[in-house]
C-alpha cells in the first residue's frame, strides 16, 4: 500500500500535475465524526466493527505519519490494514482521498454492576500537528449463562444484567426477581418445564431483547429488528402436573417468539396468567396457548409477522389488552427478514381433534391491523362455541353470532392509536396508546374495568366518566 501510493507520488510529479505532497502545517485531516460513540459493551465480549472515514481535503498529498491510541486499553484498531499501530508510520494520504479505520471496543470484567463510561482517543500526526478523535463506549458488567440446563429450582436476582447464550433449559421451578435484564444472544432460547413466576413490578419490569445494542440503520436501533432471539418456551411434559406460569411487568422484545405455552390435551390444565406486559416485534407468534387455561389482562401484544395471539385448547380469558397487528407497516428501511403474513392478528381454533376443547372470553380489548379481519373464530358449529366477546373495539366485519354483543366495529380507516408507522426519518416508533379521537374510548364494561382499575401505565380508568378498552387510557398529551 505504502509504496503503491509513493509510486502513485512519483508519477504525478513526473507527469506535472498539480498534485503535490505538502509539508504545510495549516493542512489539517477531516474525520467522518469528532466523537465515535460505539454501542454497550458486556464485560469479555466485542462490539461490532465500527468505521472512521479520514479525509484530506487539500489537492496536494498529505502525509500521516503516525496513528496511536492515548491509553489503548479499551479499543481494538485497523488502521490501512494493521492492527499493531507501532506500525503505521508515513500514511501518504492523495488529494482528495480517504481512507477508513475500523475500531472495536472490549473491556475485561470489572466489578462495577452499572454501565461505566469508556474514553480513549485516537491520535494522527500530520506534518507535525497533532489531531485527535474520541473514542467513547460503556461498559457493562453482565453474568454470563451459556448452555445452561438447570435441575432444581432457580432464583435469577436483578444485581447485574444476564448475557443469555444458546439455551436455557429449566427442569425445576424458575423465579425472576423485580428489575432483571436478560440479553439475549442471536438464535438463544429459554426453555421452563416447571413452574415460572415473574413479578417484575411497574417501576422495575423484568426485559428480555436481544443484545445488540447498536443500530441496524443510523435511525432503526437493533431492539426495533425482529428476530433477534428464539424466544420463550413453557412446556408441560407428559406425565407431569399441572404448571402455574405468572408473568406481570414482563417486556419481551423482538425475537421469533414471544412465549409459546403448550401442554398436553389430556393432561392437568396447566395455567398461564400474563399481566401488565408488552409483547411485541416477533418474526412470527406473540404470544401461542395450547391447551392450557390463560388470563391475559392489560398487556399490549403488537407488530408479530403471523399472529400477536394464538390461542387452542383451553379456556382463555382476555381483559383490557391492546392486540395491535401493523408489522412491518409501510418501513422505509429493510428492518425485517421476513414479512407480515396475511393472517389474523387473533386466531382461535377449535377445528384440531389433538386439541383439548376450547373456550374464549374477551371483554375491552382492542384488536386492530392492516387486514380487513383481524379477530378469526375457527370453530365447526360457531353458533353454539363456548365463550362471550363484549365491549371490544375489532377492526372486523361483523360477527354475527350470539356470543359477541356489544362490541364497537372499525375499519383500517380508523384512528385508533397514536401512531401505527415507524419512520426512520425522526425514529417514530409506532404508538399504541389511544389518539383523542380513538373509537376504541369510551367503550369499556365498567364491571370488567373494576378488575383493572389502573392501566398498564398506572393511569386510573375512572378519571373519567367512561373507560376505554385496551390496555392504555387515554390521556391528555403533554403539549
Amino acid at each position: 500500500m505504502k509504496k503503491l501510493l509513493y509510486i502513485l507520488l512519483l508519477l504525478t510529479c513526473l507527469t506535472g500535475c498539480e498534485y503535490r505532497l505538502t509539508d504545510d502545517p495549516a493542512a489539517r485531516l477531516t474525520f467522518s465524526a469528532d466523537t465515535l460513540s460505539l454501542d454497550t459493551v458486556f464485560n469479555q465480549a466485542a462490539t461490532r466493527m465500527m468505521q472512521l472515514k479520514v479525509y484530506n481535503r487539500q489537492k496536494e498529498a498529505l502525509c500521516i505519519n503516525s496513528i496511536r491510541l492515548e491509553s489503548g486499553d479499551y479499543f481494538m484498531v485497523n488502521a490501512d490494514g494493521e492492527t499493531d499501530l507501532s506500525q503505521v508510520r508515513d500514511i501518504l494520504l492523495a488529494g482528495g482521498d480517504s481512507l477508513y479505520i475500523f475500531i472495536k471496543a472490549n473491556i475485561a470484567h470489572q466489578t462495577d454492576n452499572t454501565p461505566v463510561l469508556i474514553e480513549d482517543k485516537l491520535i494522527f500526526v500530520c506534518n507535525n500537528r497533532t489531531q485527535q478523535v474520541v473514542l467513547r463506549a460503556y461498559g457493562q458488567n453482565v453474568t454470563v449463562l451459556r448452555h445452561r440446563f438447570y435441575s432444581e429450582p432457580v432464583q435469577l436476582n436483578a444485581a447485574m444484567p444476564y448475557h443469555v447464550f444458546d439455551t436455557l433449559l429449566f427442569a425445576g421451578d424458575l423465579t425472576i426477581e423485580p428489575g432483571a435484564v436478560f440479553y439475549m444472544h442471536e438464535r438463544s432460547v429459554i426453555f421452563c418445564l416447571g413452574n415460572v413466576t415473574i413479578k417484575g413490578t411497574p417501576d422495575r419490569p423484568v426485559l428480555f431483547r436481544g443484545d445488540r445494542l447498536d443500530n441496524l440503520f443510523s435511525s432503526v436501533p437493533y431492539d426495533y429488528v425482529s428476530g433477534n432471539w428464539t424466544g420463550i418456551y413453557l412446556l408441560q411434559q407428559e406425565g407431569e402436573a399441572a404448571r402455574s406460569y405468572r408473568l406481570e411487568n414482563v417486556n419481551i422484545h423482538s425475537a421469533a417468539v414471544g412465549l409459546y405455552c403448550q401442554a398436553l390435551p389430556e393432561a392437568d390444565r396447566s395455567t398461564l396468567c400474563l399481566l401488565n406486559s408488552v409483547i411485541y416485534n416477533m418474526s412470527a407468534y406473540g404470544v401461542a396457548v395450547l391447551n392450557m387455561d390463560a388470563l391475559i389482562a392489560n398487556c399490549e401484544i403488537s407488530n408479530c409477522a403471523t399472529y400477536c395471539v394464538y390461542l387452542s385448547g383451553g379456556t382463555h380469558t382476555l381483559l383490557h389488552n391492546t392486540i395491535a397487528s401493523y408489522f412491518n407497516n409501510k418501513v422505509a428501511p429493510a428492518m425485517h427478514n421476513v414479512g407480515h403474513a396475511d393472517v389474523a392478528a387473533v386466531f382461535i381454533n377449535n377445528v384440531s381433534k389433538q386439541m383439548a376443547h376450547t373456550e374464549t372470553y374477551m371483554h375491552n380489548n382492542i384488536i386492530a391491523g392492516v387486514r380487513r379481519n383481524n379477530l378469526v373464530l375457527a370453530t365447526p358449529l360457531p353458533l353454539r362455541y363456548n365463550g362471550s366477546f363484549t365491549h371490544n373495539y375489532l377492526q372486523n366485519d361483523t360477527l354475527n353470532y350470539p356470543q359477541f354483543r356489544d362490541n364497537t366495529y372499525g375499519t383500517a380507516a380508523d384512528t385508533v392509536f397514536v401512531s401505527t408507522l415507524f419512520t426512520s426519518a425522526d425514529s417514530t416508533y409506532y404508538n399504541f396508546r389511544l389518539d383523542s379521537v380513538s373509537p376504541a374510548r369510551g367503550i369499556a364494561d365498567t364491571a370488567v374495568t373494576r378488575l383493572y382499575p389502573l392501566d398498564r401505565l398506572g393511569n386510573d380508568r375512572f378519571a373519567d366518566t367512561a373507560p376505554d378498552a385496551g390496555c392504555y387510557e387515554w390521556t391528555p398529551r403533554p403539549e
